[in-house]
């Protein structure tokens, strides 16, 4: 965990957009949006494609967005 008041603020940054993420997909399932899904594993790769899609987008890489949908569709599934 980083230290001093930058690195605590970003921490403290990350785990609200953890708690965000976290959120939106309890919502997504309880409106039966999407089927069941292990939140853990799921959060975790959520913030990892938006993560490079972020530095991607930086590079000049135009189709990071398109990627990004590609990839969340994949393991969002609608319910059945």
């Amino acid at each position: 965990m980083a230290a001093g008041r930058v690195g605590h603020g970003g921490t403290a940054f990350w785990r609200n957009w953890l708690t965000l993420l976290i959120d939106q997909l309890w919502h997504a399932v309880s409106t039966g949006e999407i089927a069941e899904l292990e939140t853990d594993l799921t959060i975790f790769q959520l913030d990892v494609v938006l993560t490079a899609a972020n530095i991607a987008l930086r590079l000049g890489e135009t189709d990071a967005v398109s990627k990004v949908r590609r990839t969340v569709d994949g393991f969002l599934a609608p319910p059945r």
